[in-house]
């Protein structure tokens, strides 16, 4: 055969590239094919699985959906119909595994809303089970297939408020509210969320709402007099309580509040008469009993004042408050029934009557006086020096924003003794000199007292602190506790800004020195709490579950802040 010249073959191309498109189209379809069948079977097995849901063959539909998932076609949806049929076994943790791998491999999947009914569904159960993330999720996940169901957000709402996620559950009441303006409920709901983050004009908004679509609901009045109360609009806050009464005459905390409200707008009678209601209704309540103590300091009703605040602190422990404001009316009518008592020597103990005689006396009781606040702390002698001492505690208990702001604030220390009946511990008025920056890790401030006690001596400072579980002695005044408290414990950790002791401090010994065995000091105590976390791998884990914990700044620290400040000799 005569071979044409390339020329020839340029004019008749068709006769090379016809087997080239031939070649290259059936390359094409076998490479396509493989996945033609695998989306035709994927669709067979999620059609094959619907079928058998709907014979009630649910085992084969699960296996059905599982064949529909390795082949990477409408994945997503067959574990979301697994999810279904899981749930209809009551396989609850299955099914909301499987509804999470469905909506997390496509964040845009499509079903139908009423769909949304079966998580819902779900969520519920697992709120039951006390699985709240998981039931969270499950809220959202309904919300998005149908964002048109106003009782999705309440219930998200719902349980959003009982982990106390205000601002979250807020966002969703209000979604809720638009799509049901009229649910009472929902109203009811974001007046107590708003009431919850102390939003008082939006309370009072909202639940004003509240009233006028039921004027006749009893939960409202309670939530919305607090409102008012807070707003110091307190005209309203009483109406208000006098209606809720109105609906729930045996409330103890209606009655509570009320007089609250009638104290603060000096309708003192009426307002001793709303706690003795309350208290006669809610005997046990240690709350009450201490406002009704407030109420009759202010008429003068010093002894019913004490006797209310005694046994405020006797029902509850923790007013603390209680048993200061009690101690403080006692002080104050024995120096007005007797001036020169503030002239007598005071009676202080033998070494051999209390062998801690010597570093009580250098302990003091910190007293805080504003119009605004009242309070106790702890403080010690740091130095002395002719007819002047300095006292160290925290800063915390010597100042605060609102303290600093009040030109009455008073600082008073009261020193350690052993006074009779009818007499009084000595007091000297002290002066704020130096404090650490507000928000300052190292946590101390300074006072100076002019004449003290001759026989009073400044505590001896140890050195830091290198071993774990040492034995340690804290001296101060707990409220909960009788003043000049001891309490024992250990080191538990160390780190360079903290000394973290394993024992149950609280609330007033706030200042105190931390005696290490040679009786010096090596920490003042900052903060008190139940437990702390572990902040170094050398704490034991025995040691991290103990019950009771303080925090202390190392002396060490507050030696070089003080000899900054000039008060201490480098």
């Amino acid at each position: 055969m005569k071979l044409k010249s390339p020329r020839q073959r340029e004019q008749n191309p068709q006769r090379i590239t016809f087997p080239i498109a031939a070649i290259v189209s059936s390359v094409f379809l076998l490479t396509i094919s493989p996945f033609i069948v695998m989306y035709g079977l994927s669709w067979l097995y999620l059609n094959q699985g619907d079928n058998l849901v709907k014979e009630g063959k649910l085992t084969a539909a699960i296996a059905s959906y599982k064949n529909t998932i390795p082949l990477n076609f409408q994945s997503a949806l067959a574990q979301f119909k697994l999810a279904q049929v899981y749930q209809k076994q009551n396989e609850i943790i299955l099914a909301f595994n499987a509804y999470q791998k469905a909506f997390y491999s496509d964040v845009n999947l499509k079903v139908d809303p009423s769909y949304n009914q079966d998580l819902v569904k779900l969520a519920d159960t697992l709120k039951s089970q006390y699985h709240n993330d998981e039931a969270i999720w499950s809220y959202q996940q309904a919300i998005k297939i149908d964002p048109k169901v106003s009782k999705n957000y309440e219930k998200l709402g719902q349980i959003l408020s009982e982990q106390s996620s205000w601002t979250e559950a807020i966002d969703s009441y209000e979604k809720a509210l638009k799509l049901a303006p009229q649910s009472l409920d929902i109203y009811l709901n974001l007046g107590k969320a708003y009431n919850q983050q102390k939003a008082w004009e939006k309370t009072v908004y909202i639940l004003e709402k509240a009233r006028q679509i039921k004027p006749e609901q009893a939960d409202i009045y309670p939530i919305l007099g607090k409102a008012y109360q807070e707003q110091k609009d307190y005209q309203k806050a009483i109406n208000t309580y006098l209606q809720a009464l109105t609906y729930s005459p045996d409330d103890a905390q209606i009655y509570n509040q009320l007089g609250q409200s009638l104290q603060k707008q000096k309708k003192l009678p009426e307002a001793i008469a709303a706690y003795q209601k309350a208290g006669q209704l809610a005997p046990k309540n240690g709350e009450i009993d201490k406002n009704l103590c407030f109420a009759y300091h202010q008429v003068k009703e010093l002894k019913k004042a004490i006797a209310a605040c005694t046994q405020a602190f006797q029902k509850d422990p923790n007013l603390g408050d209680a048993k200061f404001y009690a101690q403080e009316i006692e002080r104050g009518m024995i120096i007005y029934n007797n001036p020169q008592v503030l002239k007598m020597p005071e009676r202080i103990p033998t070494a051999q009557q209390d062998p801690l005689v010597s570093r009580k006396r250098a302990i003091v009781k910190i007293i805080f006086r504003s119009r605004q606040h009242n309070g106790i702390g702890t403080g010690w002698l740091l130095k002395k020096d002719r007819n002047k001492a300095w006292i160290i505690t925290n800063r915390h208990v010597a100042t605060n924003v609102e303290q600093i702001k009040d030109p009455q604030a008073r600082i008073f220390v009261e020193f350690y003794s052993k006074p009779l009946p009818n007499q009084v511990r000595q007091r000297r008025r002290a002066k704020l000199i130096q404090t650490t920056p507000p928000g300052h890790w190292l946590d101390i401030a300074v006072l100076e007292i002019d004449n003290p006690p001759p026989d009073i001596q400044p505590l001896s400072l140890g050195s830091s602190v290198n071993s774990l579980n040492q034995p340690v002695k804290v001296i101060g005044h707990p409220f909960n506790q009788k003043d000049w408290s001891v309490s024992k414990g250990e080191v538990r950790d160390i780190t360079e800004k903290e000394l973290i002791l394993a024992m149950v401090l609280v609330a007033g010994q706030s200042g105190s020195p931390i005696f290490d065995p040679k009786n010096q000091v090596i920490g003042v105590v900052s903060q008190a709490g139940l437990f702390c976390s572990q902040s170094s791998p050398a704490a034991s884990l025995e040691m991290s579950f103990r019950l009771g914990c303080g925090l202390a700044v190392p002396i060490e620290e507050v030696r070089k802040q003080l000899q900054v400040w000039g008060i201490l000799g480098h």
